[in-house]
């Protein structure tokens, strides 16, 4: 093998790597979905990323399972209807809050979640 073809599966592997420690972590996570954190920090913490009463609200105590970086919904406009792809789902507290803005499948709408974690979809 020449150099170019032994770095290009070095670079394979090593993504390989991070992709499996990585859903490894999140799959820690997701084991713990169960347990109730602390809902009221949960709600101080997405309200300080932006999100609206009313996307907390719908949220409700699935709240506690918040695990983002930041607010997606501000940067569009989901109308009834649409479907959405959350890529990175996690636990799902945007998919849920996009459920609500998306009105079903009786309008045509849903919602559809991705995640590297199996335990965070499961």
């Amino acid at each position: 093998l020449d150099a170019a073809a032994i770095e290009e599966a070095e670079t394979e592997a090593e993504a390989e790597r991070v992709k499996a420690e990585t859903a490894e972590a999140y799959n820690e996570v997701g084991s713990t979905a169960h347990l109730e954190g602390d809902l009221k920090k949960a709600h101080r913490i997405m309200s300080m990323l932006g999100y609206a009463a009313e996307e907390i609200e719908h949220a409700g105590s699935d709240a506690y399972n918040y695990q983002g970086v930041g607010h997606p919904h501000r940067h569009v406009n989901i109308q009834k209807g649409e479907v959405v792809l959350d890529l990175g789902s996690g636990l799902g507290i945007d998919s849920l809050i996009a459920s609500d803005k998306v009105g079903g499948p009786e309008l045509g709408g849903g919602v559809v979640g991705i995640d590297i974690s199996k335990q965070e979809v499961a």
